[in-house]
């Protein structure tokens, strides 16, 4: 009696049952795998990481109102709670981190200059002097500040990076670190991952030439004075333009 074969089945049989079985492991085991893993912590630590340079991608959930991000190595995964800034992505954009999109991102600002080009940015804006070692600030195009600062340390080669930056976070009594050195300061006004205008307590003299060889380690130090009225005159999402 001859045998009767059973008709082999094609590949796309075995495909589509892995594909089956991979749904299904999704559906039952993901959420619970993906919520083990991910660790909670709040937007300030959040802000503290970025500019420290310890954030390596980030995803801005706007609908949820959170941030899915990973640490430096890419090793533990984090999610931060209710996040005050609405145009996060755009800061994490200008902090150098990659917010794994590939659209496009325009800031959006109180007030828009009438077409893009040089005046693009607006007519309210801090302005950063590195040449003259001045920054002032302008609202709604009328100057409400002007002051001598001291900016990176040249010889060094710590010179503060030019560009077109945002105000993307600010603080109070907040202790800069790096190394070798811890410096107390009252007021914290970051523009670019760890580089930010504040207060330098240590300084008794500003402007002139200072950067050359005796200034900060990328920051814009600052009269106390003058800080404390540039802190409570600038919103977060300020453009800040720093030029040499």
């Amino acid at each position: 009696m001859n045998e009767v074969k059973q008709p082999k089945r094609p590949l796309i049989y075995y495909y589509g049952l892995m594909l089956l079985l991979l749904m299904l492991f999704n559906f039952l085991f993901m959420p619970w795998l993906t919520k083990r893993q991910i660790h909670e912590v709040d937007y300030n630590t959040f802000v503290t990481m970025v500019e420290e340079g310890d954030v390596g991608a980030a995803e801005v959930q706007t609908q949820e109102n959170l941030i899915l991000f990973t640490s430096k190595d890419g090793t533990t995964i984090y999610q931060t709670g209710m996040m005050p800034d609405t145009e996060l992505t755009q800061h994490l954009l200008d902090a150098g981190v990659h917010t794994g999109t590939q659209q496009s991102h325009v800031p959006t600002y109180e007030r828009e200059a009438f077409c893009y080009g040089r005046d693009d940015i607006g007519d309210t804006y801090i302005e950063v002097d590195m040449t003259q070692q001045k920054m002032y600030y302008y609202e709604k195009g009328e100057l409400r500040l002007e002051t001598d600062v001291v900016t990176g340390n040249m010889r060094r080669r710590m010179g503060t990076p030019e560009g077109v930056n945002f105000v993307y976070n600010k603080q109070k009594d907040r202790v800069l670190r790096g190394p070798g050195y811890a410096s107390p300061v009252k007021f914290w006004v970051p523009v670019k991952g760890s580089i930010g205008i504040h207060d330098a307590s240590w300084r008794k003299e500003f402007g002139g030439d200072i950067y050359q060889t005796a200034g900060s380690h990328g920051c814009i130090n600052t009269p106390k004075d003058k800080m404390e009225e540039l802190y409570d005159m600038v919103q977060i999402g300020t453009p800040v333009v720093m030029f040499y």
